[in-house]
């Protein structure tokens, strides 16, 4: 099977939206560029919202703000903040939790 026949059937099969209609048998030739135009134009630009996504997330700095400037840092939990993803996270159990340290403090 040549590298054309494999690009083709990626192109039916494939679920990226477009490029069926560039490779169909069937269409017009001003449907094809047109989709064609469409492909290049989406694909530029999302290398442009990617690079600055990138360029943005590289050159940010994290801030680390400690309140107490006096307080000694091997006292610092490490990780002080933990980020978890809200779906992983059972309400009940971080309710509760949140709870018991509230009393705590």
């Amino acid at each position: 099977m040549s590298l054309k026949m494999i690009w083709i059937d990626y192109c039916e099969n494939g679920s990226i939206h477009g490029l069926r209609h560039v490779v169909q048998k069937n269409g017009r030739s001003w449907e094809r560029f047109l989709w064609i135009l469409l492909l290049i134009i989406a694909s530029i630009i999302i290398i442009v919202l990617v690079s600055s996504s990138w360029e943005k997330y590289s050159y940010s700095l994290m801030e680390v703000v400690i309140d107490n400037p006096r307080y000694p840092l091997n006292y610092i939990d490490f990780p002080a903040v933990t980020i978890c993803p809200i779906n992983k996270i059972m309400y009940s159990k971080a309710l509760s939790l949140v709870l018991k340290y509230i009393k705590l403090i």
